[in-house]
């Protein structure tokens, strides 16, 4: 396995959201991976986007992007490390 390289922050896109505000499944692993990444220190900030799907016809009490904080605060994420997209 090859050095780990470092970055300014890591990305993690968005991937919808329910009516009560829950990621699905794939939405979590992604934030859950991010928070690992994170982790291991290959970055400064961890960066969180996503509104909602635009299909949707309902609006979501958070973003997707609000609901992959808060699982990265779960898992020990500082919440001054993590940068929200704001719409």
């Amino acid at each position: 396995m090859g050095a780990v390289r470092f970055y300014d922050a890591l990305l993690v896109l968005g991937s919808n959201v329910s009516p009560e505000g829950k990621l699905p499944t794939y939405g979590r692993l992604r934030a859950v991976h991010g928070a690992r990444l994170f982790e291991k220190g290959v970055a400064s900030f961890l960066v969180f986007s996503g509104k909602w799907h635009f299909g949707n016809d309902y609006v979501p009490p958070i973003t997707e992007a609000e609901a992959m904080r808060k699982i990265a605060i779960k898992y020990g994420i500082s919440s001054k490390k993590i940068l929200v997209e704001k719409k």
